[in-house]
């Protein structure tokens, strides 16, 4: 994926993923854990990682010429 395009939609995974957990998992499975952490902390947390892996992944893959 070029450009921004990895990016986005990376990081739009992990937020359906982050959405999925903490608004409707959670609650059912134990509503006393969602309590523990804030939703603006996960939040930010699974956008830096994504973020990150996007950076990571095209850091490693990019052929190097010699």
């Amino acid at each position: 994926m070029a450009g921004g395009a990895g990016l986005f939609i990376t990081v739009a995974a992990l937020m359906a993923v982050w959405a999925v957990n903490f608004l409707v998992v959670l609650p059912v499975v134990n509503p006393s854990f969602v309590t523990l952490m804030p939703y603006k902390i996960t939040f930010v947390s699974k956008a830096l990682f994504g973020a990150a892996m996007v950076w990571s992944l095209r850091k490693n893959i990019v052929p190097r010429l010699p």
